[in-house]
């Protein structure tokens, strides 16, 4: 157990800030109303807690309490040694230790969790799961004859721009589902064949299957993109690869960060529900309440 050792005051000049403490922590703001607070507080009744210092004079707790001190207009303040040194492969550790009762932000606490990950264990877990996924066998399935689309022709194009429209228009929501671009043509319903004045799109299952072909054929000629359109009824199943380790540990930190969510209602006697008749109406009504927020 390593003991600290009284310093008593100590000259501003000879303490060194840890570069480590700005990329495990926030840098310190000195707008951050809580500084202005400390500073005020300091002038008054001086630095109540000691900062703690290394063996060789990096800081180990109290950056921000050595911002504010210098605000304050302080040359000399208390410390305490911590008989680690800087260089000791230890030191991130101990820098979190003496920090674990400071308030953080979410992302801080993730980089304070990820010092407790063992790299070689995760390395090893790693090469097990790799040995056991390539065990599997699967039986092949011929897919027999291919056979091709045909290629969307003149007349389907009143019908093709319409699409695109839509697409145009809600290009902040996409993706969007077949059923969602069904109900916006009828708006404006255009004609299915150019040639046929009788093809007006309308509310059936003609005009509905004339559409699902288009948007098909319309992906695979590269007309409009593949992830434009989404159907939440017919899951899919994707394996996502990575060129390098790099980019999926990036994928996995930015993922993690952004997923959390408070509840807001927790504490309410009740909570709102909202049931709709149809599917496609739930993206819609997400739009709403996104729209209410801002």
């Amino acid at each position: 157990m390593r003991k600290k050792r009284e310093l008593g005051l100590v000259p501003i000049s000879q303490i060194n800030k840890s570069p480590e403490n700005d990329k495990l922590y926030k840098p310190v703001d000195h707008s951050d109303p809580e500084i202005r607070r400390l500073v005020e507080s300091i002038k008054e009744n001086g630095l109540m807690q000691p900062i703690v210092l290394t063996a060789d004079g990096f800081i180990l707790s109290g950056h921000r309490r050595l911002e504010a001190c210098k605000l304050a207009g302080l040359t000399h303040v208390p410390c305490v040694r911590d008989p680690i040194s800087h260089d000791d492969p230890n030191f991130l550790t101990r820098l979190r230790e003496h920090n674990r009762q400071r308030v953080k932000s979410f992302d801080e606490v993730v980089r304070e969790q990820i010092l407790d990950v063992n790299q070689e264990e995760a390395h090893d877990w790693l090469l097990h799961h790799r040995k056991v996924q390539a065990k599997i066998r699967v039986n092949t399935i011929d897919p027999g004859h291919s056979r091709s689309r045909a290629k969307i022709s003149d007349a389907k194009q009143p019908l093709l721009n319409a699409v695109i429209e839509v697409l145009r228009e809600r290009e902040d929501y996409l993706p969007l589902s077949d059923r969602q671009i069904h109900y916006a043509l009828l708006n404006e319903p255009p004609l299915r064949h150019s040639s046929k004045a009788n093809s007006r799109y309308a509310n059936d299952p003609q005009s509905y299957k004339s559409l699902v072909d288009l948007l098909t054929r319309a992906r695979i000629e590269g007309r409009i993109a593949f992830e434009s359109i989404s159907d939440e009824t017919r899951p899919m199943q994707t394996w996502a690869v990575h060129p390098s380790v790099g980019p999926f540990i990036k994928q996995q930190l930015d993922g993690f960060l952004t997923g959390y969510f408070r509840d807001y209602l927790q504490s309410q006697p009740n909570h709102i529900e909202i049931v709709a008749e149809k599917n496609t109406a739930r993206q819609s009504l997400s739009w709403r309440r996104s729209l209410h927020k801002n």
